[in-house]
């Protein structure tokens, strides 16, 4: 017996020494130091990309709505300053004010209030006669109004133009508190006839009044 674990036990135990050796050294090498941080998403090349992307886009995202808003502030400045352009540019038409009631009929021989004027408390059978005629920077107005502005007082208050005098032919009707400041423009046409009296219908008023009459309404 003693033979056998001569023979036997320390062979035995050297041959098994270094394989228990050789565990104690892999599992050391294996052990992580102390204090070391544990592999995560952000140690993998492949996450840092994405992490990197991420970050990317997000400032792209916030160039991008920093400059919507400044465009959207340039836009609403500007627009102010383009309609006052407009207003003032060439093509803008004088904008009056509506004068206050008088009760009278008035003419301009120009657009927008310009030229001899003539103006009427009652009806006109003509307007070359006495009454124009007479009138200080008159002169009479048949055929020659480009403007005209009813600022009669409330009750009979319309007016009623005429194609030729005495109240013949169409007519066109003017109602209180309106205006028409350009004739030439070929809106406003003598747009009423009657069966004995149509001469004129359907041409411009510019130029081709003749006589008015007060009316109750248009």
């Amino acid at each position: 017996m003693r033979r056998l674990l001569r023979a036997v036990g320390p062979d035995a135990h050297a041959r098994t020494r270094p394989s228990q050796a050789g565990e104690r050294t892999v599992r050391h090498r294996g052990r992580r130091p102390q204090g070391a941080r544990e592999p995560g998403p952000g140690s993998c090349p492949r996450h840092r990309s994405k992490r990197l992307n991420h970050i990317t886009r997000g400032k792209k995202m916030k160039k991008m709505r920093l400059f919507a808003a400044a465009a959207a502030t340039a836009l609403a400045v500007s627009l102010p300053v383009t309609s006052a352009q407009a207003a003032e540019g060439p093509a803008a038409a004088p904008r009056l004010a509506a004068a206050a009631a008088d009760g009278q009929l008035h003419a301009w021989e120009h657009a927008y209030r310009g030229g001899d004027h003539c103006y009427w408390t009652g009806s006109s059978r003509h307007w070359d006669g006495l009454k124009e005629t007479s009138q200080p920077g008159c002169g009479g107005m048949r055929n020659r109004a480009t403007s005209l502005e009813n600022r009669g007082y409330e009750g009979v208050d319309a007016v009623n133009l005429y194609w030729d005098i005495d109240q013949e032919g169409a007519w066109a009707c003017l109602s209180r508190g309106d205006m028409w400041m350009d004739l030439a423009l070929g809106w406003e046409t003598f747009s009423h006839k009657s069966w004995l009296n149509s001469g004129g219908y359907g041409e411009s008023l510019h130029d081709n009044i003749s006589s008015h009459q007060w009316v109750e309404s248009c």
